[in-house]
């Protein structure tokens, strides 16, 4: 048990001090992804500064921590404690290969479950530049 927590939380860790640094890069990639027209990053990073200045880079900052905490809180432990589980549940001699797909699939199931919607909502908000009400607003209706 000591181990899945020790996982989770450096996993948990390494977001929060990676995260200032990672999610502007994933600002312009959004953004690039979204208007295709612009030929560079430099474009982007010029657009994104003229339409909302410093703050654009961090549009979508919270929706898209909680995805990287919550991820990374689970993907580890799953990580280290499904294989064995799966090799108690499973005939005795089941192969490495199958033990380890099994775990693929099981972690991808849950990231999926849990981060498609988060993620969705980021680009949502990293997106939404024409006046269209917020995220909450729209919700609310």
């Amino acid at each position: 048990m000591k181990l899945y927590v020790q996982s989770s939380l450096i996993g948990m860790s390494r977001v929060i001090i990676g995260f200032p640094l990672e999610h502007p890069i994933d600002a312009i990639k959004v953004q690039w992804q979204s208007q295709p027209q612009f030929k560079n990053e430099f474009e982007i990073i010029r657009h994104i500064y003229q339409c909302k200045g410093m703050r654009g880079f961090y549009v979508g900052s919270l929706p898209n921590l909680t995805r990287l905490i919550a991820r990374n809180s689970y993907k580890y432990p799953l990580l280290i404690g499904l294989p064995q589980y799966y090799k108690c549940k499973t005939p005795e001699g089941t192969s490495d290969v199958l033990l380890r797909l099994m775990t693929g699939f099981s972690v991808a199931a849950v990231e999926a479950t849990i981060t498609c919607p988060i993620e969705r909502t980021k680009v949502y908000l990293m997106t939404n530049t024409d006046g269209r009400p917020g995220f909450f607003e729209h919700i609310s209706k």
